[in-house]
């Protein structure tokens, strides 16, 4: 909390009796009581307005311990006018009417003016409001304790001398002239309220750092000054005191203070080394505790991770032939954890590999070579397991190499889930070779018998020798279309096992774009007429070239334009275009008006048998025609992209390797 007063229970006690004071003096001023205004018919009264400033004073001052500093801000503000204004009516001659606001002064009392405070007591009071201002504003704190500090030293002067005036019966002391004279228990709250200033400057003043604030001499000095001159001027309105016996008195106080000043100064500085060296010490022996905590933690987690990850580490002292290490390390080699001798880790390797381990290990303690292996182990039962063995060496400066150090790890399960990845894969490979030559091998089973078939259904539809009836066309019609369908299915499901397969590969040749896309919408544009959507091509450039396979690029834009079709509305359109989308790539795109897919679908658009659930609709067709587009695509090293909106349709981008451009749009 830097530049705020923390909480402190000599300042809030402090300030809490002075106010206390305050408001018995004002009970005192309503209910006529002398003993509470005067304390002694000898003494000065307090006047209305000082108790009220003590109110105020002490409960400004003590709600900056609480962080309120508007509040404490203003309270301030409050005292510091109460005090200014009558030093103001002493120094001008004026009355502003604040002296009897509140309260028609009835004491009988040698005072110029009835009801008005002293001087010193509006001055007090004008140093105080201050200070007490400046601890609730935004000053910079180190500035703002130093003033406080030296408000507080004058404010102790002033009420110091008064209180030695009364109890000396110096009546100079605590009155100036024939002013207003100060109270005596006005003097005895000032103190207290000095006393509260100077010790929250203090405070504040530490909380920068040190024992105590480096400039807190400034502030006594000035303290003692001051009191030693109003002393001397009370003196020396005295007739009866001559020159010497004032200076002889005035020196013997100050020597008295300051020696007290200097002994409570010096003690308590010892005082506060003691409370640092210890402070200090006890710093330091938490800060042990918690990095002897940490430690353990530290260790107990390396041990756990260790644990975890099978992994232990180890070291070799060459000179004494002895190997250390972690827990888990003994565990893996199966040795009793203990400083141990090379010839236990050695034993613990596979008999075809000791040999090689002690060479490597007794050649990084001769050469300092550092190394990296996989080698079996014997475990306890007999089993042989695998370990990832680390090596390195820490030579002395200069020196021999004192120290082998390394790590090992039990890699067995991981071993083990290699080698079945190697046979999964191995046998998928087979599985989709075997796959791949019963759909070559089957493909003309299949294609002979459907090609008869679509060819005797149209011979028996067109046979003019002997006619059939209609309802007999319709019917095998239906069978050559059927044939139709399911023929191109196969052909299709050969295709994509072919790509798949990667049994042909792409033939790249240099193909004018818009001329393959012509194609693919000529070849497509009876089904569009069928279901009802027009086909329609723009901005197409003359002359742009694509490096593709005429086959594959075919596949691609047919299916793609069948797909944007059939999944299309009534009345529909489909419209295809390319361009250059940057010096190196082509995009062509198919763009449809349809209901369009939404981004959890699109996920498995590219997927074979995956119809996106329009399975319900009386739509022909089995869910691979994209999957074919997207592997056609990518064997030709380009990229296929959809984007889409529910509702409005979908645009496909074929992204392909620009094979150069030339003529103009069309």
């Amino acid at each position: 909390m830097t530049g705020r007063f923390k909480l402190d229970l000599t300042v809030t006690l402090l300030c809490a009796l002075v106010a206390l004071l305050g408001m018995l003096v004002i009970l005192g001023w309503h209910t006529s009581s002398a003993a509470l205004v005067q304390l002694n018919p000898k003494f000065v009264p307090m006047q209305y307005n000082t108790a009220l400033g003590f109110v105020l004073a002490g409960a400004g001052l003590a709600l900056s311990q609480f962080g309120l500093r508007r509040v404490t801000l203003a309270f301030g503000a409050i005292v510091f006018a109460l005090g200014a204004l009558t030093m103001t009516q002493y120094l001008l001659g004026v009355d502003f009417g604040i002296d009897q606001l509140f309260m028609t002064h009835y004491i009988t009392v040698k005072t110029s003016h009835p009801g008005r405070m002293a001087p010193n007591t509006a001055l007090s009071f004008t140093l105080t409001g201050a200070s007490i201002a400046l601890a609730g504003s935004n000053f910079s704190p180190a500035r703002r304790s130093q003033i406080m500090a030296i408000s507080g030293s004058l404010i102790m002067a002033l009420g110091a001398v008064a209180l030695y005036g009364y109890i000396g019966s110096l009546e100079t002391a605590y009155g100036w002239g024939k002013l207003t004279k100060m109270a005596a228990h006005t003097s005895v709250a000032f103190m207290a309220l000095a006393l509260s200033i100077t010790r929250a400057a203090w405070l504040a003043g530490r909380a920068e750092g040190g024992f105590s604030p480096q400039w807190f001499s400034a502030p006594i000095v000035t303290g003692v000054l001051t009191a030693l001159m109003l002393l001397e001027q009370s003196l020396g309105a005295i007739h009866n005191w001559d020159s010497e016996a004032r200076i002889l008195s005035i020196l013997t106080m100050g020597v008295t203070l300051g020696i007290a000043v200097s002994m409570a100064l010096m003690y308590q500085h010892k005082a506060e080394q003691m409370r640092q060296i210890n402070r200090q010490l006890e710093d330091q022996m938490a800060i042990r505790q918690k990095v002897e905590v940490k430690l353990l933690e530290a260790q107990a987690s390396l041990a756990r991770a260790q644990e975890l990850a099978h992994l232990g580490h180890w070291k070799f002292y060459p000179e004494t032939g002895e190997i250390d290490g972690s827990d888990e390390f003994f565990r893996i080699i199966g040795v009793r954890k203990g400083k141990t001798t090379l010839d236990s880790l050695i034993a613990s390797a596979h008999p075809d590999d000791r040999d090689y381990i002690a060479a490597r290990i007794k050649k990084s303690a001769e050469t300092g070579e550092s190394w990296d292996i996989e080698r079996r182990l014997v475990a306890a039962d007999g089993e042989f397991k695998w370990a990832h063995i680390i090596c390195e060496t820490k030579p002395e400066e200069n020196g021999p190499i004192y120290c082998v150090t390394g790590a090992l790890q039990d890699v067995t399960e991981r071993k083990k889930a290699h080698d079945a990845i190697i046979l999964a894969k191995e046998e998928a490979e087979r599985a989709n070779k075997a796959k791949t030559i019963f759909l070559s091998s089957i493909s003309h089973e299949i294609r002979t018998p459907l090609t008869s078939v679509i060819g005797f259904s149209n011979l028996l539809a067109s046979d003019q020798e002997q006619p059939i009836s209609e309802s007999q066309r319709q019917m095998l019609e239906r069978i050559s279309d059927s044939g139709i369908r399911l023929l191109g299915l196969v052909n299709n499901m050969i295709d994509l096992s072919k790509m798949e397969s990667q049994t042909r590969g792409p033939a790249i040749e240099l193909l004018e774009a818009d001329v393959s896309i012509i194609s693919a919408m000529e070849e497509m544009r009876p089904l569009a007429v069928k279901m009802g959507v027009s086909l329609s091509k723009t901005g197409m450039r003359k002359g742009l070239c694509v490096l593709a396979d005429r086959h594959y690029l075919a596949q691609a834009l047919s299916n793609v334009i069948e797909n944007a079709v059939k999944y299309n509305r009534q009345g529909g359109e489909v419209i295809l275009s390319h361009d250059l989308l940057d010096e190196k790539t082509v995009r062509i795109s198919i763009s449809d008006n349809g209901s369009g897919i939404s981004r959890e679908m699109a996920n498995d658009l590219f997927k074979p048998f995956s119809r996106l659930g329009r399975e319900g609709l009386n739509i022909e067709g089995a869910g691979i025609g994209l999957a074919i587009a997207g592997r056609a695509v990518e064997l030709m090293g380009g990229a296929i992209r959809m984007e889409s909106e529910v509702g409005k349709g979908s645009t496909f981008n074929i992204d392909l390797p620009s094979g150069g451009k030339q003529g103009q749009m069309s």
